[in-house]
């Protein structure tokens, strides 16, 4: 591959500072983004962190995922050519993606840089969630793996009863006026009462009560009108 090749020369003529390692790769930020067409999406950008000096490097956010090793190595080799970012070659290089590190190992063994896979890149995330907060003018979500208890099969169970709702089409029988109580003694109370939401063609899904007269209360309420 020339061009690998070619970077693997420039990394070459660099000092190496072995103490130094550096995380980053391909990445989405945790934020949604009004791009130029209007368009909103989560903004993908190939980005690379010191560990040592904090000092960061970004390529250009793009709407679509590009699983381009040669990209991201060309950002590596930008980040340490630019002698006011950096101007050396690191000891190692920490990436998520399995098939970037592999590709990285065979690219970067001729120029003595160490790759490892990582299944989480702390500093490197923590920095690129900071830029979304930056640039997203709306309000800020955290991660749902972030929260406390929460796993991937809790997540997974909760996106397939969300599937699940969608394809009943619950609100095409009921509306938010009619108010539904499970009996079974394993429930949490919170969730004992529930209405539909989504007869309106506006808010689809759940609204749960804490206790009937909650319901009734805001029901008899002026805006009651969200209930549709």
């Amino acid at each position: 591959m020339a061009v690998a090749n070619f970077q693997a020369e420039r990394l070459r003529q660099l000092p190496q500072r072995k103490n130094d390692v550096w995380q980053g790769g391909l990445t989405r930020m945790p934020a949604w983004i009004q791009g130029e067409d209007d368009e909103v999406c989560r903004p993908w950008l190939v980005g690379w962190i010191s560990l040592k000096t904090r000092r960061l490097y970004t390529g250009k956010p793009g709407p679509r995922e590009e699983k381009d090793i040669e990209k991201t190595l060309n950002a590596l080799v930008d980040f340490a050519c630019d002698v006011e970012l950096a101007g050396y070659r690191p000891g190692r290089v920490e990436v998520k993606d399995p098939i970037l590190a592999e590709e990285l190992r065979r690219l970067l063994a001729e120029v003595d840089v160490e790759v490892r896979r990582r299944e989480k890149l702390f500093i490197f995330d923590d920095i690129i969630a900071e830029m979304a907060k930056e640039i997203c003018e709306e309000a800020f979500l955290p991660n749902a793996l972030d929260v406390k208890g929460v796993t991937v099969e809790i997540m997974r169970k909760f996106a397939e009863a969300a599937c699940n709702l969608y394809e009943s089409r619950l609100w095409e029988q009921l509306t938010g006026e009619d108010l539904l109580e499970i009996e079974s003694p394993f429930i949490d109370s919170k969730l004992r009462h529930f209405s539909v939401l989504g007869s309106g063609d506006m808010t689809f899904g759940l609204a749960f009560y804490d206790s009937y007269e909650e319901f009734e209360g805001i029901l008899t309420a002026d805006d009651a009108g969200f209930l549709e």
